[in-house]
């Protein structure tokens, strides 16, 4: 009994410093997981408008400014979408209200009276129309081939102010990609200096800010392509019906023989 007494104490005594090593680590694992978690909601308002270094946390100025400008980039971006959009509305290439009083005025015989009509409207069928009226004593052959390259030449124009839509959302992944290795390298230095053994909380973190750069490159890109694809698609087939319509009320238009000869 005298032996075992010294033992149970002992072994109780083991077991206290034992459980106390044992605690320690998992104080200092689950202590700090609520700086993180504040830290995370702090920073979630900046993460997508700037980067931090990864291990000192201080604002990396070429980064941030790589996500600036593609913020600004995106803002130009909106402001092109709406201008080309009105520049390229229906009014502006083929107006319906021009359509149907060019049919009613045509269908009267009143030529001259209807060119001094078109020649107040801006748009790319008023024209397509002048200039094939313009020329109705050639032959219609001719004259539907100069309203072919008039109509060409008119596409031509349209889609060269739409090209820096198509360049900005081609550009912009390329931006917030170099943006993106630029963090990558980064943050690949503090895992070297950390001597390979970096905090994960710190990696992780560091590694998402850096992908934000990528996030606004895509943010900037795909409306910038769709409005391209979108604008484009309107432009020549917009453009095309315009150029028939044209030569359909040319054809009804140009009683050629009957003007100054008998058929």
């Amino acid at each position: 009994m005298m032996l075992r007494r010294p033992t149970i104490g002992l072994a109780a005594a083991f077991c206290l410093v034992a459980g106390a090593i044992i605690a320690q680590p998992a104080r200092a694992q689950t202590a700090p997981a609520t700086p993180p978690l504040s830290n995370a909601k702090t920073s979630m308002g900046e993460i997508f408008f700037m980067q931090r270094h990864p291990t000192t946390h201080q604002m990396e100025w070429f980064g941030s400014m790589i996500i600036w400008s593609l913020i600004t980039l995106s803002a130009a971006s909106v402001g092109l979408m709406g201008a080309r959009l009105w520049e390229n509305r229906s009014e502006m290439i083929l107006p319906q209200p021009l359509l149907g009083r060019a049919q009613s005025l045509l269908k009267d015989g009143r030529v001259s009276e209807f060119l001094d009509f078109l020649r107040l409207d801006r748009s790319d069928f008023a024209s397509l129309l002048t200039l094939g009226l313009s020329r109705r004593g050639q032959p219609i052959e001719t004259v539907q081939a100069a309203m072919e390259d008039a109509s060409d030449a008119m596409v031509a124009r349209r889609m060269r102010r739409l090209e820096p839509l198509n360049i900005i959302g081609n550009v912009a992944p390329m931006i917030g990609l170099f943006g993106t290795v630029y963090g990558m390298i980064l943050v690949f230095r503090a895992i070297v200096a950390a001597g390979g053994t970096p905090d994960p909380t710190n990696l992780a973190a560091g590694i998402g800010t850096k992908l934000v750069g990528t996030f606004w490159g895509l943010i900037v890109a795909i409306p910038a392509l769709s409005a391209y694809a979108f604008l484009r698609n309107r432009v020549e087939g917009s453009s095309a019906e315009a150029l028939v319509q044209a030569k359909r009320l040319l054809d009804e238009a140009s009683p050629a023989p009957s003007e100054g000869t008998p058929r």
